[in-house]
């Protein structure tokens, strides 16, 4: 039976290797540092979107809005990826544990399914939001038809179907072998070419046309609204057109960064392409995919309009339980009631001002970008 402890790491002639060893260290001190600004960003904004949602009743807490279910569903598969990484953490380097998985197949196929199901749940979640922007953008006037919360949580559903589906199929078809470590070999070439590899292509490609698409259609607004530029609504489609560039590259370069070495690399092993060398190099690029889940906080959750409201709101009962200010809403005034000033400015007889204040109303660029 082969042992792995990868803190006992030797080099080729069997002695110890304090290289290799201090890379090791410092990769799991890394790995640890992402495992708890994964668990501690997500669980941030988790609890911010509860606490919004139950006391969406006082005045000055917004409404929760279907958006906000996509947000939640990605915190929430973002959390666990935390989770199974830390599960996973454990299990690898701690050597009892790790002799322990490479014995008892249940305990191998499961560190590596808990990973799988998170990170697919994730996955799909990123293609949803980008869905539900596009809608939101380029259906604005029929988004609440379009975009129901009924639609929202099957959607939400289809995601973890798809996550428990990849996840169960690996318990059924594995190449766990008693005795030997328990590592990436344990998934068979074929499930990644039939599923990690179409699904992977297919997110990359709804995030990059529906991205491109919304870009597209700002630039239209902007064009048609050359007359207003001087506006406050000119301006705020001025600025969105700028945001929605940066939204574009940094969603799409995000995923493209951090998964697509990853899953080249990791179907290269399984086509038996391993080297010193690119076992090293894979290390790294796991590290660089988790890097995702922490991210996402930034990109989809704390950018958005209502979730920094609901962020703030949170923090302010915090502060006020611990006793630092007067409570959650001291020193603030409940928000005013919605303006028509935008609209009334542009009207003049336009149609497409009519337009424009149903767009404000129902999809603000600010939470849809």
């Amino acid at each position: 039976m082969d042992t792995y402890c990868p803190l006992e790491a030797v080099g080729p002639g069997g002695a110890p290797d304090d290289a290799l060893r201090t890379f090791i260290v410092s990769k799991l001190a890394l790995d640890v540092t992402v495992c708890a600004l994964i668990l501690a960003g997500n669980a941030l904004t988790i609890c911010a979107l509860l606490h919004q949602r139950w006391c969406r009743k006082e005045t000055l807490c917004p409404r929760f809005k279907v958006s906000s279910l996509f947000v939640m569903n990605l915190a929430v598969a973002d959390f666990l990826i935390g989770c199974s990484m830390l599960f996973f953490l454990v299990s690898h380097y701690v050597c009892s544990i790790s002799e322990y998985a490479s014995r008892h197949w249940f305990f191998c196929i499961f560190k590596t399914a808990t990973f799988m199901f998170s990170g697919v749940i994730s996955v799909t979640t990123l293609a949803a939001i980008s869905i539900d922007r596009y809608v939101a953008v380029i259906h604005s006037l029929r988004y609440q038809e379009y975009m129901t919360r009924r639609r929202a949580c099957g959607i939400i559903a289809l995601t973890w179907l798809v996550g428990l589906v990849g996840a169960a199929s690996l318990f059924l078809w594995n190449h766990f072998e008693y005795g030997r470590p328990c590592l990436d070999t344990v998934v068979p070439r074929r499930h990644i070419v039939l599923i990690g590899l179409p699904l992977h292509v297919s997110v990359l490609l709804i995030i990059l046309v529906a991205h491109l698409r919304i870009r597209q259609e700002i630039k239209r607004m902007r064009a048609r609204r050359k007359l207003c530029e001087k506006s406050i609504w000119g301006a705020q489609v001025q600025n969105s057109s700028i945001k929605s560039m940066r939204a574009v590259v940094l969603v799409i370069g995000c995923y493209v960064v951090c998964y697509v070495p990853f899953m080249c690399l990791f179907g290269a092993r399984l086509m038996g392409l391993r080297t010193p060398g690119l076992d090293l190099a894979f290390q790294c690029l796991c590290t660089v995919a988790n890097l995702n889940p922490m991210i996402n906080p930034l990109i989809y959750s704390w950018k958005n309009a209502s979730v920094r409201t609901a962020l703030r709101q949170f923090m302010d009962k915090v502060m006020f339980l611990l006793g630092h200010h007067g409570g959650p809403a001291a020193g603030k005034k409940p928000p005013p009631p919605a303006s028509s000033t935008t609209a009334t400015s542009l009207s003049g007889g336009s149609g497409v001002a009519v337009i424009s204040k149903q767009l404000e109303k129902y999809v603000p660029y600010e939470n849809v970008i």
